[in-house]
């Protein structure tokens, strides 16, 4: 009888010691995978996400990356991770397609992940980056037309266009300036410099006028914007204007960001928002 009480006793002590671990997530885990390119001998870095105690989740997460970034489907890969994303089909033509390929964690909590991964590709270089919240509960990756209600896209998307057209007013008049000074002779090119001014301005003034309005009717407008959650803020990158990618100012406006305080914000979540980045069950 004695024995059993001594070893019921320290079963309630162990229990008690292990109460902090049970009914708690944990954060995910990252690890990475770092392969160098073959032509361009340098270092290429992909993440792989372990969520604690479940395997499934942690395989749809990575799996949701591999394909949005690499296009590797759930049969995986033979040798490399990129050896999709690195090279054409074509055996003739083995130019490097997607690379340099890195990643940015912006928050990793018991509830959510938040990453983007960024990376250069196509005939043109262009870099590109996506970007990624997971529920680390079911490992569904959530837009953000899922957190915010109708109420708060439409007041997100209000503060983002106003944004766009002041820094746009502050752009037009030093074009205009630039289209009426008079024609230099001696300069053979300044017409065509004045010709471009010209398309610039016009550019912008559409932006005002047309593009921009067509954020509040445009069920998708949410999809073009970059956002992500870091530091208790809701940051809002982009909204630019049809055609200004072929534009080669330093103040494109693709650059716009917002950074909103995430207490702002939560009158705008909805309940599944509130729950992921609270922990509310309401």
């Amino acid at each position: 009888m004695k024995q059993q009480k001594h070893c019921l006793l320290l079963l309630q002590c162990f229990c008690i010691l292990l109460l902090p671990f049970f009914g708690k997530t944990q954060k995910a885990i990252i690890t990475e995978i770092k392969e160098m390119h073959p032509l361009k001998k340098e270092i290429n870095v992909f993440p792989v996400i372990q969520i604690p105690g479940n395997k499934k989740v942690s395989f749809l997460i990575n799996q949701k990356l591999r394909e949005e970034a690499l296009y590797l489907d759930s049969t995986g890969f033979k040798k490399s991770i990129f050896e999709i994303a690195w090279f054409r089909d074509d055996s003739n033509n083995p130019y490097w397609e997607y690379d340099d390929f890195e990643y940015e964690v912006f928050s990793n909590t018991a509830r959510f992940l938040n990453l983007s991964i960024l990376f250069i590709g196509g005939k043109h270089g262009q870099s590109q980056t996506l970007y990624f919240l997971f529920d680390t509960k079911t490992g569904e990756n959530i837009s953000f037309k899922k957190i915010l209600n109708s109420e708060g896209q439409k007041w997100l998307i209000q503060k983002m266009v106003e944004l766009q057209k002041q820094r746009i007013r502050k752009i037009l008049p030093a074009l205009k300036d630039s289209i009426q000074l008079p024609p230099n002779p001696k300069n053979p090119y300044d017409s065509l410099s004045k010709d471009d001014f010209q398309r610039e301005y016009e550019m912008y003034e559409r932006c005002l006028t047309s593009s921009l309005p067509s954020y509040f009717t445009d069920p998708d407008a949410l999809d073009y914007f970059e956002i992500y959650l870091k530091d208790n803020f809701l940051n809002v990158k982009g909204c630019a204007c049809a055609g200004n990618w072929h534009q080669m100012r330093i103040d494109n406006l693709s650059d716009a960001t917002l950074k909103l305080p995430i207490k702002e914000v939560n009158k705008f979540l909805t309940e599944k928002g509130r729950r992921l980045i609270f922990g509310d069950e309401k």
